[in-house]
């Protein structure tokens, strides 16, 4: 069942992988759990920076 990644369509993937302040929980989603990345490595490591930021403009909801 590991051959399920080499079936993702490349756009899709391009798509979820789009860099884009509203979309960043996606983008966090697909790095972490379709491509493995770990939580703590230097792709994720800014998302968690972007979201106390968008919670002190208002753009996430902070519960």
């Amino acid at each position: 069942m590991d051959n399920w990644r080499e079936k993702i369509n490349p756009q899709v993937l391009d798509w979820l992988l789009e860099e884009d302040e509203v979309n960043s929980p996606v983008r966090f989603l697909a790095l972490r759990y379709i491509l493995d990345r770990p939580a703590g490595g230097p792709d994720l490591e800014g998302f968690l920076d972007g979201q106390a930021r968008n919670r002190k403009i208002g753009g996430l909801n902070e519960k």
